[in-house]
């Protein structure tokens, strides 16, 4: 397959400095193949015209654009212009709400590239949702799944409209490099503690009510550490008085990654109950600094379980999680981490995951 000359433009809803999908993918695409990336766009829904260039993204420093409407297409038509030059663009969507950028790119030329990804399941999205995302994918030349498990789950919607084989996907992963980076700088600080690690929004999808069911029947726990916020948390709070265990849990709510992975080192144990994914980053990230992880039998968790060699643990039955995990607290954890980071180092790595992005990115192009 030749090579054809392109730009890449992610598209998303905010920039933030936790950990998402699109975040981890673009800082390593800048290491491996700067020369194909132009600075992410954070569009709004508004006529009044503005582009403001901001000097840092997820932590580097490296400049993103937000703008509006008439930003958009005025981007939009200077880079059709360079189709005549023979520089192809790819506007890479990462969120369902931003569709009306898949059109307006289509509507300015149908030469221009669309290509989006799915990073939930589908099933679970709001009507709204679909409706959003049935339009990005109607208009995208490719749309990744970010899991196996997510690519099956929406066969149905892929019969329909798959005549092109636009529908395909990659495993979303971490940067191996980088955590090896974060791990000797944290290494021979203190032992591992028997504190339980969560990472996750406090909303119905991650299920926390199970969770704090579960860490108030462990007998060798310490801490509950949580980095997340959302619209549980008060709901969280008085669960956590009528357990007795308000003054056992650390809210963390939204912190920079290095005090989460400094928390994961140290920990034994990170759960995660949530009842449906994508495939859940951080769930990679937790195995990626050697804490034992326990997930949910959800086929996104299980896809990652099967990679990893572990289990996974049923929605249904909560004495299994606790009978496991207190096992897990009670034990020296010996040489099991380094054993575990060595499988997500080989199996998740984002450079294999860019180089199966960048032939993506071809394809589509084509």
């Amino acid at each position: 397959m030749s090579q054809i000359k392109f730009k890449v433009i992610h598209i998303v809803r905010q920039v933030s400095p936790t950990s998402m999908p699109w975040n981890d993918l673009y800082r390593k695409q800048l290491e491996l193949c700067p020369e194909i990336l132009l600075p992410p766009l954070v569009p709004k829904i508004q006529f009044k015209s503005n582009i403001k260039i901001e000097e840092k993204c997820i932590n580097i420093r490296a400049p993103y654009i937000k703008t509006n409407i008439i930003g958009m297409m005025n981007l939009i038509i200077e880079r059709k212009k360079m189709l005549k030059r023979g520089e192809g663009t790819i506007y890479h969507i990462h969120n369902p709400s931003l569709f009306w950028v898949g059109i307006l790119v289509k509507i300015i030329s149908s030469n221009l590239t669309v290509v989006s990804n799915l990073h939930n399941e589908y099933s679970k999205y709001s009507s709204l949702q679909r409706l959003y995302m049935s339009v990005l994918m109607s208009v995208s030349a490719k749309v990744i799944c970010v899991s196996r498990a997510i690519y099956k789950n929406i066969l149905f919607v892929k019969d329909r409209c798959d005549a092109g084989g636009k529908f395909t996907w990659i495993r979303n992963g971490i940067d191996s490099k980088y955590f090896c980076e974060v791990r000797s700088r944290y290494n021979g600080k203190r032992s591992r503690q028997n504190n339980v690690v969560v990472i996750g929004r406090l909303v119905e999808q991650k299920n926390p009510q199970q969770i704090m069911s579960i860490f108030a029947k462990l007998k060798y726990a310490d801490k509950l550490i949580w980095y997340g916020i959302g619209g549980l948390k008060n709901e969280l709070v008085e669960m956590s008085k009528k357990l007795n265990i308000e003054d056992r849990i650390i809210w963390k709510g939204i912190k920079s990654r290095e005090e989460v992975f400094e928390d994961l080192f140290v920990s034994k144990v990170y759960i995660s109950c949530s009842r449906w994914e994508g495939i859940g980053v951080a769930n990679i990230e937790a195995a990626g600094m050697g804490v034992k992880i326990f997930l949910s039998n959800i086929d996104p968790h299980k896809e990652i379980a099967e990679e990893l060699e572990l289990q996974t643990y049923p929605l249904d039955n909560i004495e299994s999680w606790v009978r496991e995990i207190d096992n897990c607290l009670k034990s020296n954890l010996g040489n099991y981490n380094a054993k575990l980071i060595k499988r997500v180092e080989e199996r998740f790595d984002l450079g294999k995951i860019i180089e199966k992005y960048n032939k993506i990115y071809n394809e589509a192009l084509e």
